[in-house]
């Protein structure tokens, strides 16, 4: 029983790291497909398609990663969506 529960906490935390990693990666890749888009250089179809996408996609993993906070302050109360917030405490207090 506990290595499933190991298990799953470890599946949750590739999960996590899998949402940052794609939620940040986007955010950087959407002003700079806005920016081609613009730009001398673009103007076809297949950028404003992925820009669209992009930004459909961003909503998604917001969405999931508001979800993880709101599990992680009301179903699991480990302090973890305190530490985000502008005056929560970093001391685990």
């Amino acid at each position: 029983m506990a290595a499933a529960a190991a298990g799953r906490a470890a599946g949750i935390r590739v999960l996590a790291r899998a949402n940052h990693v794609l939620l940040y990666g986007g955010l950087i890749l959407q002003p700079l497909l806005g920016l081609l888009i613009i730009s001398p250089l673009g103007g076809n179809d297949w950028e404003a398609d992925a820009h669209g996408s992009l930004a459909w996609t961003l909503i998604v993993l917001v969405l999931l990663h508001v979800s993880g906070a709101l599990w992680h302050g009301f179903v699991r109360r480990d302090r973890v969506m305190q530490r985000m917030l502008p005056l929560g405490t970093t001391t685990g207090r």
